[in-house]
């Protein structure tokens, strides 16, 4: 957790440069960086989830309908901000966080506990707060920096909140083919 916590830290001080093409790709990296570790954090609690064939399914059609959404997020995106590599970092950063929420609500239904639920809404607040965020700069919304703002506070909050707790539970049983 702490080398997340230090990856979005990094990213917050990027910020002071994210006009600079250098300052924008690094903010980026060190965002799906941080991500990659949230999902880390909690993969082999996952990897003990039981699925069957019709889940995966809604799996692969919800996976398909945010993968379309991205496409036209990074379609959305003025000339005015693009440089060679932003669509494929922006690509890799949606995914991070498609993954990062889907990851999420399977641990929230597979423990169904405190420690699930403070993880589930952190990590909700920080995908919310990265599309507010997305409307304020790129669609230049500035009404959308408060929300952006407030929705990371919470979700640094719930992490740190989810850090502190005991992580020895026990699957639901009754959810935990859901």
């Amino acid at each position: 957790m702490i080398g997340a916590f230090a990856f979005l830290l990094i990213s917050d001080l990027l910020l002071f440069h994210y006009e600079n093409t250098t300052g924008n790709a690094f903010a980026f990296i060190s965002r799906i960086s941080a991500y990659v570790l949230f999902v880390m954090v909690i993969a082999p609690e996952l990897k003990k989830l039981k699925t069957n064939l019709f889940q995966k399914f809604i799996f692969v059609m919800v996976l398909g309908l945010n993968l379309a959404m991205l496409v036209m997020l990074v379609d959305m995106v003025p000339e005015r901000f693009k440089y060679p590599y932003l669509d494929v970092l922006f690509y890799i950063y949606g995914m991070s966080m498609i993954i990062m929420v889907i990851a999420s609500i399977s641990y929230s239904n597979r423990y169904s506990n405190n420690t699930s639920f403070f993880y589930t809404a952190a990590t909700l607040c920080l995908v919310f707060s990265d599309i507010t965020s997305f409307i304020a700069y790129y669609l230049e919304f500035s009404e959308f920096y408060f929300p952006d703002r407030v929705f990371y506070i919470i979700g640094i909050a719930g992490l740190v909140k989810f850090s502190s707790l005991s992580r020895s539970h026990e699957a639901v049983s009754e959810l935990e083919s859901l």
